[in-house]
């Protein structure tokens, strides 16, 4: 009797792995309706709470950006996701938000943070610019 090889997934077209589901309701819902650019998708997000910010959240989001090559292609994006975050009640409750580009083998490509989402409006006040700006890189 032979041992049938180990199934693989592959890369779907563009070089995304294909979506994993949100376990967290709120936040797939949030993500079901992103307007992302074209070709960019979600594969994954997370909620998760940090006892020095009770009733807060921290809301993660993993995203294959095909044509990402660097991580302030990432930052545009990462802005628009943190503008229409903020007037949900999810986005009322996040203390933090992170958003990576994940790569074919998961491995983080970009990652930004803004660890002080409830202090900032997310508005283009005082412009997309300083917006995109305010990201701390920490992973590259």
């Amino acid at each position: 009797m032979s041992a049938e090889p180990a199934a693989t997934v592959a890369p779907a077209a563009g070089g995304c792995y294909p979506s994993q589901p949100i376990a967290d309701p709120e936040l797939a819902a949030f993500a079901a309706g992103l307007q992302l650019p074209p070709g960019v998708q979600v594969i994954t997000g997370r909620v998760s709470t940090q006892s020095n910010h009770p009733g807060k959240v921290g809301v993660a989001l993993d995203l294959c950006v095909p044509s990402s090559t660097d991580v302030d292609t990432l930052r545009p994006i990462a802005t628009s996701i943190a503008a229409a975050l903020k007037p949900t009640p999810l986005g009322q409750r996040t203390f933090a938000l992170y958003v990576a580009d994940m790569s074919a083998d998961y491995k983080d490509e970009a990652k930004l943070k803004d660890g002080d989402y409830s202090l900032h409006l997310w508005n283009g006040k005082p412009s997309p610019a300083a917006e995109n700006g305010r990201w701390e890189v920490v992973g590259r």
